[in-house]
């Protein structure tokens, strides 16, 4: 989950002054998945980031995919640039969610 943020904030300051020497704006992209919706039943859990114990394979995907779109949104917000959302199969991810076993997704 923080390779993303991380990534994005140290390429950052190189982006904006290669755009402010070039003439040329880079691209900041970021890979989702619907998964997005089924993270753990009460969100991302901050406090308990690295419990092995609280640890469920397919919220901590949610959980990250989740983390992804906040951090794409706070970053538009922040730079005051449009965020483009582009979905691929919108349809077949949620039927292929929604029938995993256990009904983890809600």
């Amino acid at each position: 989950m923080p390779g993303h943020f991380l990534l994005t904030n140290l390429l950052l300051e190189k982006m904006k002054t290669t755009a402010r020497e070039t003439g040329v704006e880079g691209r900041i992209v970021n890979l989702s998945s619907v998964a997005h919706i089924c993270p753990y039943p009460d969100g991302i859990l901050f406090e308990a980031i690295n419990d092995k114990s609280r640890y469920f394979d397919k919220f901590a995907y949610g959980q990250s995919k989740l983390a992804n779109l906040l951090h794409a949104n706070e970053l538009s917000r922040r730079l005051q640039v449009l965020l483009h959302i582009y979905s691929l199969s919108l349809s077949l991810s949620l039927s292929l969610f929604s029938s995993l076993p256990g009904g983890w997704c809600r």
